[in-house]
């Protein structure tokens, strides 16, 4: 249909479209038809009109001048026999007298301001001005009293108006339109010809948005209605507060403290941190000659004291920096690369990990790197005032961040310190950069199995920075106050798009995670009954320790973790020292054959030197464009690992009889390329001839070692998928450029490199002890490794997106195969790999492997369903704090206009209010407030009048995740 298509429609009448824009460039017949003026039914010719009234009517000057009394700053034209050509309102007589009603002089005017700069979304405007003289008002009140905004107070030449700003401020803020380039579109707009001189007006127009931001954000803290005025603000309290975050004296009732130990969590904060390495800073200007207005009032830190923290602890030497966790010690490194002419290489930030709120004062600039003082300082400012009783902290360096927090607490100033003895403090990993960490971290900081955090993935900041991250370019260049002045702007912008948006029926929307959470619980909760039903049909005895043991980890108790199965795999250290004790206890019996010392030694010679065949393998698939050093390198290192191939022939022939005759021609014909010798150790025999030149102990040994040494290379290959993952995650959210992303692909690649070698040691391993053992149980630990095997916790195999593009290439005109699911079905449905599995299941019911297995899928199942539950609560309760918070702020800006004069001397209260029209105003603007955030309670309650009803019932069917014998899990 055509009106599925409207631009295939519209585009035949383009003709006729361009025939009436050609049109409006003439006069018509106006002239021809009438004689006399339309606006004044004189005969006088009407050769003028205005581009900025509807219709664009022709009329006399005297009728233009008339009708643009009160709109001095319309386009002009006038008809000059041939075309339309530009005028102005100045230069048809227009003055603009301020301090009187249109076409009222003043009597006592002073001289006339010629070509005053006016700055309107039209474009740039010059006027004739004359200043009030009779009212003993300033000139830069009159401005501001006539609705535009003074450049400066002191005799001014230039200014904007509130539509202008108020369009800018809207098109910085939404669209990270730069002051720079809004300006040129004014000017572009004025003059698109470059053949009008143009006043530069630039840093005017600058210095303009500043104050405007400014002021903006203390009238809109209440900071008009305060007696101290803006002087008295307190740090951060012009930050936008989270609305559904539990915040006593806010949205909390006031008996909260009085719920019971279990409902606590109900009450507890939930804060993410992290650090953004793209809003950088220059070194341009100074603090002193560019001081911040507000920085400290609202989301960054008060600068004198996170500075002066900053250079007393900046020196000191930081436990991450030798953290052992996947590629933080590399990226650590990275992050205090590349700071010359950099005031800051980045901003630390702590944001409500929920809902996404920028928090007050919770942001600070990073002189060189993500060190421990800054993130510190500006962890502990952003917590300041709070009442809670618990807290839980998401960073993505939590588990080596937090080991010593509360010692270097007490170097902050006392009024940062947190009474540890009244809050309960716990931390976590955010979900997307915990598959990054180590073995040891995937469980204990991990928001599965965190009591009371419901569905928190902890990665609000990720999503903070993505919209923070268009104002970077220009802030770069900006002095600090200017940036400090921006970035708080945008955050506030940010912070009260969120409140509008609450009820917003989007994908965010609290209806639809409502909607989402009752129907994930349903089926989580009936999954977790169902297998905890059939378990104890089956293993009766140990479903209730299985129970005491998960219900031990909630409470605390992390001494024995029940979501992780127990390690059985066996290190090749630990199993040399093993061979090597036993072979001392047979030498100390006497029955230690003659060929038994350094049986052990000799294979692990053997082993190293495959390591190093494996390498040279490696660089010969290199070599086709090196340099005569790299070759003769090259050359030395083979000679050398011949010469310890020649080592081992010898050892060989006194523990292997006879073996010789296997390795004689090919060390004859490979001598050039030892790199491709083969060692026939056991596990190169065939089994029928294996008995002729080896021991069935040295076969024995041999196997205890490849299982080993294919444990170790599983374990080295997750540790490198692991630096891969986090790596990728890293060069995607901080490395822009080309310099800077040459060098992340230099060093993703040497890890690629790594990840290969480890997953060629450990399929060489197991192909060796499947040689030597044969088939068995083992296989379910040491499964076969493939390709699409060898990915991390948050990689997708390169088959798999291989095979998805092939399908969707073949299906792109078949939409239905798509819309079944033919295709990748994404993350939901993604199988991970088995390298990340802790134990294999064997088919023998009895195996401790399966029992483990069983336990930690439980306990999981178990999580899964409370953490489910828990969001529907989470969002019940988030619902009655955001009607709560919108209450709140009605009631306390009906207050503001009588209760701040009220408290205060009679006298003061003059000197702050010392006319009747400022005391109607700030009425007026309180009323406004009141009234607007009355409506949006009303509104958020209408909109969620259901959905609440719904979850009522729901929790009062399923009040708690319940064991099949009623008890609460």
């Amino acid at each position: 249909l055509l009106q599925d298509h409207p631009l295939l429609t519209w585009a035949s009448y383009r003709d006729k479209f361009l025939d009436e824009s050609l049109r409006l460039a003439g006069c018509g017949s106006v002239l021809e038809e009438t004689t006399h003026c339309p606006g004044c039914q004189q005969d006088v010719p009407a050769t003028f009109r205005c581009r900025e009234c509807v219709g664009q009517e022709m009329i006399c000057k005297e009728c233009m001048c008339a009708r643009h009394l009160r709109m001095p700053l319309h386009m002009i034209e006038v008809w000059n026999g041939e075309f339309f050509a530009r005028t102005t309102l100045e230069q048809l007589g227009i003055c603009v007298q301020l301090g009187h009603p249109p076409g009222i002089t003043c009597a006592y005017r002073f001289s006339p301001r010629k070509s005053f700069t006016v700055l309107h979304t039209n474009g740039i405007h010059k006027v004739d001005l004359y200043f009030c003289g009779c009212s003993g008002v300033e000139q830069w009140t009159q401005l501001r009293r006539f609705g535009w905004w003074p450049a400066t107070p002191l005799e001014p030449q230039t200014a904007a108006t509130s539509q202008v700003l108020k369009q800018f401020h809207l098109l910085s803020l939404q669209g990270k339109v730069t002051g720079f380039n809004y300006y040129r579109a004014l000017e572009l707009q004025t003059d698109n010809t470059g053949l009008l001189h143009l006043p530069d007006r630039l840093s005017s127009f600058m210095n303009i948005i500043r104050q405007y931001r400014h002021i903006q954000m203390m009238k809109r803290a209440g900071r008009g209605h305060a007696i101290d005025g803006i002087g008295g603000t307190q740090p951060g309290e012009c930050a936008v507060l989270c609305p559904a975050c539990p915040q006593p004296g806010l949205n909390l009732s006031d008996d909260w403290v009085d719920a019971p130990a279990s409902e606590q969590w109900i009450y507890r904060r939930i804060i993410a941190m992290d650090a953004n390495f793209r809003l950088k800073n220059k070194l341009r200007s100074s603090a002193a000659n560019d001081p911040g207005f507000h920085t400290g009032l609202a989301y960054f830190v008060p600068e004198e004291g996170y500075n002066e923290h900053v250079s007393n602890y900046a020196t000191q030497e930081e436990v991450r920096l030798l953290s052992r966790c996947s590629g933080f010690a590399a990226i650590a490194k990275a992050n205090t690369k590349n700071t010359k002419g950099l005031r800051a290489t980045g901003v630390g930030a702590v944001s409500c990990a929920k809902h996404e709120y920028w928090l007050p004062n919770g942001l600070g600039d990073l002189q060189k790197g993500e060190r421990y003082c800054n993130m510190d300082y500006i962890f502990w400012s952003s917590l300041r005032g709070m009442q809670n009783t618990a807290l839980l902290v998401s960073y993505d360096i939590a588990c080596q961040w937090s080991k010593n927090v509360w010692e270097r607490m007490e170097e902050a100033p006392p009024e940062l310190q947190i009474r540890l003895d009244h809050v309960a403090v716990d931390f976590a990993i955010p979900k997307f950069h915990l598959p990054a960490h180590g073995g040891p971290c995937q469980v204990p900081y991990s928001f599965n199995y965190k009591t009371g955090v419901g569905m928190t993935d902890g990665e609000s900041p990720e999503r903070n920075w993505a919209s923070l991250n268009g104002a970077a370019n220009s802030t770069k260049e900006m002095g600090p106050g200017a940036r400090h002045d921006t970035l708080d702007d945008h955050c506030g912008h940010a912070n009260w798009r969120r409140v509008v948006k609450t009820g917003a029926s989007n994908w965010t929307s609290i209806v639809r995670r409502m909607k989402a959470a009752v129907l994930n619980t349903t089926e989580q909760v009936e999954i977790f009954e169902e297998f905890t039903g059939k378990l104890i049909a089956e293993r009766e005895e140990q479903v209730p320790g299985w129970i005491t043991l998960v219900e031990a980890w909630d409470a605390g108790d992390h001494s024995e973790n029940p979501y992780e199965c127990d390690n059985e795999s066996s290190t090749i250290s630990e199993e040399r020292l093993r061979l090597a004790q036993e072979e001392a206890e047979h030498e100390a019996a006497g029955t230690l054959d003659s060929a038994g010392p350094g049986r052990s030694a000799f294979l692990l010679l053997a082993m190293d030197i495959e390591d190093l065949q494996c390498v040279h393998c490696c660089q010969r698939r290199l070599e086709a464009d090196v340099t005569a050093l790299q070759q003769a390198q090259t050359q030395e290192a083979r000679s050398s690992l011949l010469r310890l191939i020649f080592k081992f022939r010898t050892e060989q022939e006194a523990r292997m009889p006879n073996i010789g005759e296997q390795y004689e021609i090919d060390d004859t014909l490979l001598s050039a390329t030892p790199e491709k010798i083969k060692l026939y150790l056991p596990s190169d025999l065939p089994s029928e001839i294996r008995n002729r030149h080896c021991s069935a102990e040295l076969s024995n040994i041999e196997g205890r070692l490849r299982y080993a040494q294919a444990c170790d290379a599983l374990d080295e290959l997750r540790r490198h998928l692991r630096i891969r993952t986090y790596l990728n995650q890293y060069k995607l959210k901080n490395i822009t450029g080309q310099h800077a992303n040459t060098r992340a692909r230099g060093l993703q690649a040497r890890v690629d490199q790594k990840v290969r070698a480890a997953a060629a040691r450990y399929r060489r391993c197991r192909v060796a002890y499947f040689s030597l053992v044969g088939p068995g149980d083992w296989e379910f630990r040491l499964q076969v490794l493939n390709d699409e095997d060898i990915r991390g916790l948050g990689e997708r195999g390169v088959r798999d997106r291989e095979l998805s593009e092939i399908e969707l290439t073949r299906n792109w005109n078949n939409p239905e195969r798509i819309e079944e699911g033919g295709l990748n079905p994404g993350e939901s449905t993604r199988v991970i790999s088995w390298l990340w599995f802790a134990v294999g299941l064997s088919a023998d019911s009895t195996d401790p492997g399966l029992h483990n297995a069983l336990r930690v899928e439980w306990a999981k199942a178990r999580a899964r369903a409370k953490r489910w539950h828990e969001e529907v609560r989470r969002i019940q309760h988030e619902m009655l704090n955001i009607l709560r918070y919108c209450s709140t702020l009605s009631r306390r800006w009906t207050l503001a206009r009588r209760t701040r004069a009220a408290a205060v001397d009679q006298e003061q209260y003059q000197a702050r209010v010392p006319d009747r029209a400022l005391a109607e105003g700030l009425q007026a603007f309180a009323l406004r407030q009141a009234h607007m955030f009355e409506q949006l309670r009303r509104s958020f309650n209408d909109q969620w009048t259901f959905i609440r009803r719904d979850a009522e019932v729901f929790l009062s069917a399923h009040p708690r995740v319940r064991y099949p014998d009623g008890v609460a899990a």
